[in-house]
């Protein structure tokens, strides 16, 4: 019987080479580090331009990914765009495959299936949310000015969805694709992209039991979303 697994992994399954996936995570890192360097030279030029030497400007840059300012969290997103062009160099060049096959078998968005996941996705949400609440409290509204958050929310939704959409690109469809190709057992392309994903948001500054929970709902998240 053929699965909807079987239906999305497919075009994978063409090139089967072991050295290929290897070969396709190092192509993403490369883009992402590549964004990284290409926002970080922007803002250092930016801000030579304005008059600043390069120290100066490169301590600017510091102040400002130091700080916890709406700049900052935009600085910081605006480098997970050499995800996308990282995912789509290796899909395109090691698997010859279509870059949207990672969305789905047709190479397309699926908008019923699209609704489905984010309501199962705002469920998930819910949820966590009571746990979140009973662990640590209430969340507490920081001291941005309303004006500010409101100019800020439309940059910032974009350049999360960049972040959310590339992540899960890259667990959820590359990496999925390439260990189910090779490897049937869910525990495989189900468990282990997700325990990487939650490992990846460890919350090294907070407290240990604090830092865990994030680990133990982004992987329950990985899971619930593959």
């Amino acid at each position: 019987m053929t699965t909807p697994v079987d239906l999305y992994v497919a075009p994978a399954t063409a090139r089967p080479s072991y050295w290929r996936p290897f070969a396709g995570i190092i192509l993403i890192l490369a883009g992402w580090l590549g964004s990284t360097i290409v926002v970080m030279a922007g803002f250092v030029l930016y801000k030579m331009a304005g008059g600043l030497g390069v120290t100066e400007a490169l301590a600017a840059m510091k102040g400002l990914v130091d700080s916890s300012s709406p700049g900052a969290v935009m600085f910081q997103l605006a480098t997970f765009f050499g995800i996308w062009l990282g995912a789509w160099a290796a899909v395109k060049l090691l698997h010859r495959q279509s870059f949207g096959t990672l969305i789905s078998p047709e190479a397309r968005m699926r908008w019923n299936d699209f609704w489905g996941g984010l309501f199962l996705a705002a469920a998930f949400w819910a949820i966590t949310m009571v746990f979140g609440v009973a662990a640590v409290g209430m969340p507490v509204r920081t001291d941005l000015p309303m004006t500010t958050w409101l100019i800020a929310f439309a940059p910032l939704a974009l350049l999360i969805f960049v972040q959310a959409s590339g992540e899960e690109l890259i667990f959820r469809g590359y990496i999925l694709q390439q260990l189910a190709a090779r490897w049937r057992n869910p525990l495989v392309w189900g468990f282990l992209p997700a325990f990487l994903f939650g490992l990846a948001h460890y919350a090294s500054g907070a407290e240990l039991g604090i830092g865990w929970y994030y680990v133990t709902v982004t992987l329950l998240f990985g899971m619930t979303a593959a």
